[in-house]
């Protein structure tokens, strides 16, 4: 390894440290005193069980990918900066998990992590493109997407999109996009994970803006629907990974962008005295879910795992919750059976078969996502663009929820249809 290249490290490695360290103090000053009546308290730990922690939160600084060159970077990126960080500081000082649980969620992690880092550095397979025409593979996305947008107009109207993020009027949209059942959520999950990001990471990738307004428009409809903050703060997703590319920032950037916008959420909150882009920023994307991924360890430690019984599985084996695992985790820990307590997919292995659950489920999404990279050679910059909002459900969804319902098989689908000859390099 070059000196320069060792430098990199370090620097990486130091910026996980930085990160870890404002976590720690943003879950101890901002989160409990804010949202303590939701259940959130610190928990003392002897300083050589926070050292020991704070070392490995460096580890995937040590052997993943710095550089964004394929989607599977990027879910890399995603997992080790919302997953795996806030899993070992939260859980440290925000749950009673003892030191040896909570050492051995951290090297199952670490193992889960070094997978995907392993099998993504492996060469692609030379998969062949179904051959599809350029306006052939626009003609079968556009007849999906508006068979979708026609569908969801149907059933809901026009309405205009909340004008505030955290109005009240935004959970009564929820409700009701629930109530219209399976088919209304997988046409919502469509056009917001895969038909409206690839029209703007193709707009933005071959500089066609009008198709980046349509994907605009197309996700503030989805939002006007079903009110998920998430689908409105996409757009901004997709476009700072275009940009990180565009300039060929690297994981360095990432990290202190995350940074950046935890400290610029708490610096508008402190002068508003209000915590609301706090808990959106801080509690709900990065704190939560970190919490909950000890709370499933700790959980399934003890109790029987689900084996997937609840899922493709069901028809096999007996369900021993008779509920999925987001139900049950909230009602034996948060006291509410209808509360959904839903995990990142590392976490969603230890759910259904244990800690060893993370190395399956680890290994099984590595090898998707290394079919995901062998599909999107020659067409790389648009494919991770386009992979920005589906790719980071894993962060807070189980993988076969990923995979379907949130639509990374479907997104893979057009990514290999996608005509090469129609690029403009």
């Amino acid at each position: 390894m070059t000196p320069s290249a060792i430098a990199q490290r370090a620097f990486v490695c130091s910026l996980l440290l930085v990160y870890a360290g404002l976590l720690h103090w943003g879950y101890v000053a901002i989160v409990v005193p804010s949202f303590n009546y939701l259940g959130y308290y610190t928990f003392s730990r002897p300083s050589l069980e926070m050292a020991v922690i704070y070392c490995l939160v460096i580890l995937p600084g040590l052997f993943m990918r710095v550089h964004l060159a394929k989607p599977s970077d990027l879910v890399m990126f995603y997992t080790a900066t919302f997953v795996y960080v806030p899993a070992l500081v939260v859980s440290a000082v925000g749950s009673s998990l003892s030191f040896p649980r909570l050492l051995g969620l951290a090297l199952w992690l670490v193992f889960g992590l070094l997978l995907l880092a392993l099998i993504g550095a492996m060469p692609p397979l030379k998969v062949r493109r179904l051959q599809v025409s350029h306006r052939g593979w626009w003609l079968l996305l556009c007849a999906s997407g508006g068979l979708c947008v026609g569908y969801l107009i149907a059933s809901f109207g026009l309405r205009p999109p909340p004008l505030f993020l955290f109005a009240s009027d935004i959970y009564d949209l929820r409700l009701e996009a629930r109530e219209w059942g399976a088919a209304t959520g997988y046409a919502l999950r469509f056009t917001g994970n895969v038909f409206a990001p690839i029209l703007i990471a193709y707009g933005l990738t071959y500089s066609r803006w009008l198709l980046v307004l349509c994907g605009a428009c197309a996700q503030i409809l989805v939002f006007s629907f079903d009110g998920t903050k998430s689908t409105l703060l996409s757009l901004l997703l997709i476009l700072f990974i275009w940009l990180m590319l565009r300039y060929r920032a690297d994981y360095r950037t990432f990290v202190v962008s995350v940074i950046a916008t935890i400290l610029i959420g708490i610096t508008i909150d402190q002068l508003f005295a209000n915590p609301l882009i706090s808990s959106l920023v801080l509690r709900r994307t990065i704190i939560t879910p970190g919490l909950l991924t000890a709370t499933y360890y700790d959980f399934f430690q003890s109790n029987e795992p689900f084996i997937w019984s609840h899922s493709f599985l069901r028809l096999f084996l007996d369900n021993p919750y008779f509920s999925s695992p987001a139900f049950v985790i909230g009602k034996y820990y948060f006291g509410n059976s209808e509360t959904s307590a839903n995990v990142n997919f590392l976490g969603e292995g230890i759910a259904n078969l244990g800690a060893p659950g993370v190395a399956v489920v680890a290994f099984v999404a590595a090898i998707f996502l290394w079919m995901v990279d062998s599909v999107s050679r020659g067409k790389e910059r648009f494919a991770i663009t386009a992979f920005a909002v589906p790719g980071i459900a894993l962060v807070n969804s189980s993988l076969t929820t990923s995979l379907v319902t949130h639509g990374l098989i479907t997104m893979t689908f057009f990514i290999w249809l996608f005509a090469k000859s129609g690029e403009r390099k």
